[in-house]
C-alpha cells in the first residue's frame, strides 16, 4: 500500500513538473490554446529525446501568426529609397503584378512554398516551430537584428538600401511539420523536418515514419498486403527527373531518380502513419534502383492521399544539409540575381531561414509603406533583441558561411546609427 502511494506521488509530481514546465515554455504563445493544441496533437512520437525535448519547449506558428512577408526598397520619383519595407508575400503592387507578369521572387518556384510541396499545395498543410537555446537562468538567447547594407538591384538604378537582418544563437531549433489531409477531414503527419544552427552552418535532419523502401514493404507485408508489397520492392530501374526553376540564373535545378509509390488503403496509410515513432532519414537513400540511380524519398503519382501527397517532390531535397543549402542560401537575395526584370524586392528571410521573422505583423504592408517594429511579444520575452556586441558573443552569433548575414564590426555598431523601432 505504501509502494503503490509512493509511486502515485511520484506520477503525481512528475505530472506537475510537466505541466508547470509546459505553462512557463509556453508564456508565449502566438496562437490561441485551442489551435496550439490541436496542432501539438498532430505531431509524431519521434525516436529522438534531444529533439522532443525541444519541440515540448517550442513556439508554434503558421503563416497566420508569422505572415510571410519580405523586404523591399520603395520607389520616390523612381531613384529609389535609402530603405527597406515590409511587404505580404502576396502584395500585388501595380497592375502588371496582378496579371501575373510581374511578382516578387516570393511567389514563385523555388520560394513559394516548403521544399517539394510545390506540386502538392492543394493535398497538404504545415505548421512550424522554433526553440531557442537557454542561458543558465533559463532566459533565451535571442534572435539578435541590426541594420545593415542589402544587395543592391541589377534590374533598376537604384543605391543598395539599408534593411534588417537578423541571426539566430547557435543552438536555435527550427522545425517545419508536414501534413497530409484525408478524407476522412482529418490532418495526419507525414514528415517533420528540423534545422539547428550550429557555428557557421545549419545541421539538418528529417524524420519519417519510414526512411528506406525496405521498411515500408516489410510493414505493408506484416499487415497483408503483400502484392504492394511485392510491387514496392521488386527489383526495377529507377527513371531519372530533373526539377529547375525557369529563371535564367537557376535558383534550383536538381536531377533525382523517382520511385513512385504502389496503391495503398487509406487505412492502411493511415496505421503507417500513426504506428510507431517517427526516424531519422538523414544521409539516406530510400532507394537504389537496378540501375544504379537513387531516390531519397518516395512519389506519388496517383491523385489519392498515399505515404506522401500527390505531386510530392522531396526526392529532389535531398536528406542532409546540402540539399537545404540549394535554397536557404537565397535569403536576402534580391530577386534581379535570379533574373533582370522588372520586378522587385529581396528573398524573404535572413540567416537561412525563411518562415520566421520578428516584424510586427502591423508593420508588413500591403502597398504602402509602414514604419517597421518588431514584435512586442518576442521583445518582451527576451526572445529578440537589437544586436550589442557587448551582449552578444560570436561564439553564440558565429557567421554562418553560406548565408549573408554577417554581423557588423563593434566599430561599424557603434557609428552606424541605424536605430530599429520596438525595442
Amino acid at each position: 500500500m505504501l509502494r503503490q502511494l509512493i509511486r502515485d506521488c511520484v506520477i503525481d509530481w512528475l505530472i506537475l513538473s510537466i505541466l508547470s514546465g509546459s505553462a512557463s515554455a509556453q508564456a508565449v504563445r502566438l496562437m490561441s490554446t485551442e489551435k496550439e493544441t490541436a496542432l501539438r496533437a498532430s505531431l509524431p512520437e519521434i525516436d529522438d529525446p534531444n529533439i522532443t525535448e525541444r519541440i515540448a519547449d517550442a513556439l508554434l506558428y503558421t503563416d497566420e501568426e508569422i505572415p510571410p512577408a519580405f523586404q523591399f526598397q520603395p520607389l520616390h520619383g523612381g531613384t529609389g529609397a535609402p530603405y527597406t519595407v515590409f511587404a505580404h508575400r502576396h502584395t500585388s503592387f501595380n497592375d502588371l503584378d496582378r496579371a501575373g507578369q510581374f511578382t516578387n521572387g516570393n511567389r514563385e518556384f523555388p520560394w513559394r512554398t516548403p521544399g517539394g510541396i510545390d506540386r502538392a499545395e492543394k493535398y497538404c498543410d504545415e505548421f512550424r516551430f522554433i526553440s531557442l537555446p537557454r542561458k543558465k537562468d533559463g532566459s533565451y538567447w535571442p534572435i539578435v537584428v541590426y541594420r545593415d547594407r542589402l544587395d543592391r538591384s541589377t534590374s533598376v538604378n537604384m543605391p543598395a538600401p539599408t534593411g534588417y537582418k537578423w541571426i539566430y544563437p547557435n543552438g536555435t531549433v527550427i522545425g517545419e511539420v508536414l501534413v497530409m489531409n484525408f478524407n476522412d477531414g482529418y490532418k495526419y503527419t507525414y514528415e517533420v523536418r528540423i534545422r539547428e544552427r550550429e557555428p557557421n552552418d545549419w545541421n539538418v535532419d528529417v524524420f519519417r515514419p519510414f526512411t528506406t523502401a525496405e521498411q515500408l514493404g516489410h510493414f505493408l507485408s506484416q499487415h497483408g498486403n503483400e502484392s504492394a508489397s511485392a510491387e514496392l520492392l521488386a527489383a526495377k530501374s529507377l527513371r531519372r527527373q530533373r526539377l529547375a526553376d525557369r529563371h535564367p540564373t537557376r535558383a534550383f535545378d536538381v536531377t533525382s531518380g523517382i520511385d513512385p509509390l504502389p496503391e495503398i488503403s487509406g487505412d492502411l496509410i493511415k496505421l503507417a502513419l500513426t504506428t510507431g515513432p517517427f526516424s531519422s532519414a538523414a544521409g539516406t537513400t530510400w532507394r537504389t534502383g537496378s540501375n544504379g540511380v537513387t531516390a531519397d524519398a518516395p512519389t506519388n503519382e496517383r491523385e489519392e492521399a498515399n505515404l506522401v501527397p500527390p505531386g510530392y517532390n522531396a526526392t529532389f531535397l535531398g536528406n542532409d544539409r546540402t540539399g537545404c543549402v540549394n535554397c536557404h542560401k537565397h535569403t536576402l537575395r534580391h530577386v534581379s540575381a535570379f533574373q533582370n526584370r522588372d520586378w522587385y524586392g529581396y528573398i524573404r528571410g535572413s540567416d537561412g531561414i525563411f518562415s520566421f521573422h520578428p516584424i510586427e505583423p502591423s508593420s508588413i504592408g500591403t502597398g504602402e509603406e509602414r514604419p517597421v517594429r518588431m514584435r512586442r511579444e518576442l521583445v518582451e520575452a527576451g526572445m529578440v533583441e537589437a544586436y550589442d556586441p557587448d551582449q552578444h558573443p560570436s561564439s553564440m552569433y558565429a557567421r554562418a558561411k553560406a548565408y549573408d548575414n554577417r554581423l557588423l564590426p563593434q566599430s561599424a555598431y557603434r557609428l552606424s546609427g541605424y536605430t530599429i523601432q520596438g525595442f
